[in-house]
């Protein structure tokens, strides 16, 4: 599969029909999601594909440039957009039936961005349920029985099947960095503020970050430099790493087991030579309650009148999560935002010798689909609002396993040292037929 880069290059100069390239992903939408047999069941990473507008979008951008009118930066591009960004004259579901008549008036900043890159709206694809933690409808793309993660699901099961070659996530704990490792392709969760919420279903104000996902983290370079304008630093040079450990008492790898994939991930680390190993001087533990105070105050705030009137349109999850925002104290939640930032300087400190901190993805490969998976080598970063890259690094008994980077430095700066980390672990994606029985 051609590189975005490549893609993008080509249409610009007018040697490939932006047309074919949304009609590729639009055959393996149909493939994988409309005409799926019995025996190759559907992903069901979408929520709804524009097809219609996306050749629309295509065909107007072929002939401008046939006239010598200027090319975005993503010029052709097809991306999927997480079903809490709103596109305009479109509903933002949110995976909710309290949204079913929701339209929205305009984009989403983030998506206004990638239509003034040129990039083609595929459709929106499968959030959890207000973007929490009860599980999804979305299938992982290697194995029908294990989760995709939440709460980026379809845009990291459409990635990674080629449906599209981008897609927009977010993150309150997890959210792209987990989908994005059980899949097997990059994420990139920005320094908190640094992309825009307007137009975005929140969670928590204070946690939320919206974010790239795709298949390299080339791709994902190019994706940021479409929504930003900036540049992402070189590989050439070798970046300054540190393995990140526990407090002692709390090993950060302790989650991983022999059976959870610790093995594939050991083997991975030699290929980015001798990494020092650094301590967070923080209990993890302490660090997800605040989070999860955090999380589910804001929460609670935002659903508060609609979860009141009527409790059964929500799922377990968020539902307990609200009930826990709604019988927090303030003081409580003024305790836990003190805390994140007293965290956050802490953390700052830890990374300033450092490229970048790097840690498992995820706790082990996806689990089974009742679950989106374990949070706990994700909340951490979201807490403390830094940027981070996720990309895969190897395969444990079918299933991709993924590395984390966590900087204090400048997302372009952090994906420099993605890309130095990606050929340097030499992962690669194949072509997927969609997802087997196996559950295990």
């Amino acid at each position: 599969m051609q590189s975005i880069a490549e893609i993008v290059t080509n249409v610009q100069r007018g040697a490939m029909d932006p047309g074919a390239v949304v009609d590729a992903c639009l055959k393996q939408i149909e493939r994988l999601e409309h005409n799926a047999a019995d025996d190759a069941p559907s992903l069901q990473a979408w929520v709804e594909v524009y097809a219609d507008e996306a050749r629309e979008s295509a065909a107007q951008l072929r002939e401008r440039i046939a006239r010598g009118g200027a090319a975005g930066p993503l010029a052709g591009v097809p991306i999927g957009v997480k079903d809490i960004f709103d596109v305009r004259g479109r509903p933002t579901r949110a995976a909710s039936p309290l949204r079913e008549n929701h339209c929205a008036d305009c984009d989403a900043e983030v998506v206004a961005r990638l239509r003034a890159a040129d990039a083609i709206i595929l459709g929106k694809t499968v959030t959890t349920q207000f973007a929490c933690f009860d599980p999804p409808p979305t299938r992982n793309p290697w194995q029908q029985g294990r989760t995709p993660g939440g709460s980026s699901s379809g845009s990291a099961a459409a990635v990674a099947t080629g449906m599209c070659l981008a897609a927009l996530g977010s993150q309150t704990g997890g959210s792209i960095t987990r989908p994005a490792a059980y899949c097997g392709v990059a994420g990139l969760k920005p320094a908190h503020g640094h992309l825009s919420l307007a137009g975005v279903v929140p969670v928590s104000f204070h946690l939320d970050h919206p974010g790239p996902m795709a298949r390299t983290v080339a791709d994902l370079a190019h994706v940021w430099f479409g929504l930003t304008g900036e540049l992402s630093a070189t590989a050439d040079s070798e970046p300054r790493i540190a393995l990140l450990q526990g407090d002692g008492e709390h090993d950060s790898l302790d989650a991983w087991t022999p059976d959870g994939g610790a093995e594939a991930f050991y083997d991975c680390l030699p290929r980015l030579g001798k990494l020092p190993v650094v301590q967070l001087p923080v209990d993890w533990r302490h660090v997800r309650e605040e989070h999860l105070t955090i999380m589910a105050v804001e929460a609670a705030a935002y659903h508060r009148d609609d979860y009141q009137r009527d409790p059964a349109q929500f799922g377990t999850c968020i539902a307990t999560l609200i009930e826990r925002g709604l019988g927090t104290p303030a003081h409580r939640y003024a305790d836990a935002l003190e805390f994140r930032l007293r965290y956050r300087q802490t953390l700052r400190r830890l990374l300033s010798p450092w490229d970048a901190l790097l840690t498992p993805a995820a706790t082990g490969p996806a689990p089974t689909a009742e679950s989106t998976g374990d949070p706990r080598f994700n909340a951490p970063w979201s807490m403390a609002g830094l940027p981070t890259v996720g990309l895969p690094c190897d395969w444990f008994e079918g299933l991709p396993i993924g590395v984390q980077l966590v900087s204090n430095r400048a997302e372009t700066e952090l994906l420099g040292t993605a890309l130095w980390c990606e050929r340097r672990l030499g992962f690669e994606l194949p072509a997927t037929q969609g997802p087997t029985h196996e559950s295990n």
